[in-house]
């Protein structure tokens, strides 16, 4: 399974995932510079966990869903901040969910889609979680944005 991805400028973060056989799955949070083309670890998720999704602007990313090694839906957040570097846990998921996407700007993300699905909206400003009433179905997804909308591909599950 890919880690997810959360970009900043200049930066892309890659966390969890897993390494192949089970339970196999890893926390590790490694970061890459686009202009230096390096990869540097820097922290962790406050679990192991894969199927999870991120999203975020230039100060935070956000990491959500997943499951862990007991194959448990995940619920907590974690944010890593860009200027310090530091991963903390913050707010939880409405409902647990994994193989969903993430797409946000500046001020918010949506995490959607996934098993079972969900979509629920994270407001960086106040580290809080609101479910929606727009049904994304899909899980495996991926998911884009514009300065206007975002958009999800994946398959019926």
């Amino acid at each position: 399974m890919a880690r997810q991805q959360q970009v900043a400028a200049g930066f892309a973060l890659f966390g969890g995932g897993s390494i192949g056989s089970t339970p196999g799955k890893i926390s590790s949070i490694v970061k890459y510079s686009f202009s230096a083309n390096t990869v540097i670890s820097s922290g962790g998720l406050s679990v192991a966990k894969d199927y999870a999704s991120a999203c975020g602007n230039l100060t935070v990313g956000i990491f959500a869903g997943g499951q862990d090694t007991s194959y448990i839906k995940h619920l907590p957040c974690d944010k890593y901040t860009f200027a310090s570097n530091i991963v903390s846990s913050t707010t939880s998921l409405n409902t647990g969910t994994y193989r969903q996407a993430a797409a946000g700007n500046a001020s918010l993300g949506i995490f959607g889609g996934g098993d079972p699905y969900a979509t629920q909206k994270y407001t960086y400003s106040n580290d809080s979680v609101t479910s929606l009433s727009v049904a994304l179905y899909t899980a495996y997804c991926a998911a884009v944005r514009t300065t206007s909308f975002g958009l999800w591909e994946g398959r019926l599950s």
